[in-house]
């Protein structure tokens, strides 16, 4: 099931006192509450502007143009008339801003391929991954290290045990970055896993052959230090820009929820905020989604334009997600004139990820100098 938000525009153009208008108002929602079976949760009415409208936020998993019809057959037999033109949205869950690692095809995370909720549980998972591997192949590639300068003589047998148990652990602490040159190279393309994997497997396939040929250098300390050192690097980094993504979502800086006022005054979250309707922003408070203004204010936009000043907006003006009101001013009333995927905060948000995603010029120079340069290093 999934929020879908309708706008239909009346084909009328009478205008109101306010007694007709209070007695228009409970008429639509008289007719609205009865609709239970089409999913219906609320609608929101303007019928003092010119483009006279009823919003309607309903939950279904019908198909979105069925549905819409539905509606529309609803409406036409209640002698409600509306034009041919109507907006309809489904309230998605929006993507979380990241900043992705800079070899995010290195990663053995695939972050866009989840949704938030169990994508950022994965992504935590694997950044401790990152960690104990790093702790074992640097633990253990010192001990060999240590072992390797010691004095006594090491009986054959053990020698066979450790070589066994080294090739195990390079293998587990490495299997992914042998995975991911696997995948490269099955695209024909060479990558620094490419490095990776030829070094570390090719020093386990010489110290495994030194057993059977002792002029050939026994190096089982350094495919678990080269890995470890690789494991130690990337769990660094993904800390570092998990901390930097809690605090670079400008969506984050406004409440989940608004004060919907609508005959009553009751929370409800942002992300059911629909066009028309009525919320009530408190002094500080930051604006959830995009809206015209009842009363005039002072605002500060610095989230919008950088300005640190405050400045006036009058009443029947547009605003922005993002600005935030005067801390001593009193409350004021905005009607909401786009869904918060449709913000101004989301739709930076959204542009933010889409420049991520996208490969800038230098990173597509240096994989075109890759494909040439790791060929010949091998």
């Amino acid at each position: 099931m999934s929020l879908r938000y309708f706008c239909f525009y009346l084909s009328i153009s009478d205008t109101y006192d306010e007694k007709e208008l209070l007695n228009a108002l409970e008429s639509y929602q008289l007719i609205f509450s009865a609709r239970k079976d089409l999913g219906f949760i609320r609608a929101s009415f303007d019928l003092i502007n010119t483009d006279k409208s009823i919003s309607i936020l309903c939950e279904s998993d019908e198909d979105v143009e069925i549905e819409k019809e539905t509606w529309r057959d609803f409406l036409q037999k209640n002698n409600i008339h509306i034009k041919d033109y109507i907006e309809h949205e489904v309230l998605q869950d929006e993507e979380r801003f990241k900043i992705g690692c800079a070899h995010d095809e290195n990663c053995a995370h695939d972050h866009h391929d989840h949704h938030d909720h169990h994508d950022h549980h994965d992504h935590h998972d694997h950044h401790d991954r990152h960690w104990l591997k790093a702790g074992i192949g640097l633990v253990y590639g010192i001990g060999l290290l240590i072992l390797s300068f010691a004095s006594f003589n090491i009986p054959m047998i053990t020698n066979y045990i450790i070589t066994g148990f080294s090739s195990l652990v390079t293998l587990y602490i490495g299997h992914k970055v042998y995975q991911s040159a696997w995948h490269f190279l099955k695209q024909k393309q060479w990558d620094m896993s490419t490095l990776y994997t030829i070094s570390t497997l090719a020093i386990v396939g010489i110290s495994i052959v030194s057993l059977f040929l002792p002029g050939l250098p026994m190096m089982l300390e350094s495919a678990p230090l080269i890995l470890g050192f690789w494991h130690l690097g990337e769990a660094i980094e993904h800390t570092l820009l998990d901390r930097i993504n809690k605090k670079l979502d400008i969506r984050d800086y406004a409440s989940e929820t608004a004060l919907l006022k609508d005959g009553t005054e009751r929370n409800i979250l942002v992300k059911q905020l629909i066009p028309n309707d009525i919320i009530i922003l408190k002094a500080g408070e930051v604006i959830p989604v995009d809206g015209v203004l009842f009363q005039p204010a002072l605002l500060y936009t610095t989230r919008v334009d950088g300005s640190p000043y405050l400045k006036q907006f009058n009443q029947g003006e547009g605003v922005k997600a993002g600005m935030s009101l005067a801390d001593n001013l009193p409350q004021i009333e905005m009607q909401v004139t786009k869904t918060h995927p449709n913000s101004y905060l989301s739709l930076i948000a959204k542009n933010i990820n889409k420049a991520n995603d996208e490969k800038a010029p230098v990173k597509l120079f240096a994989n075109k100098i890759l494909k040439y340069i790791v060929p010949l290093l091998v």
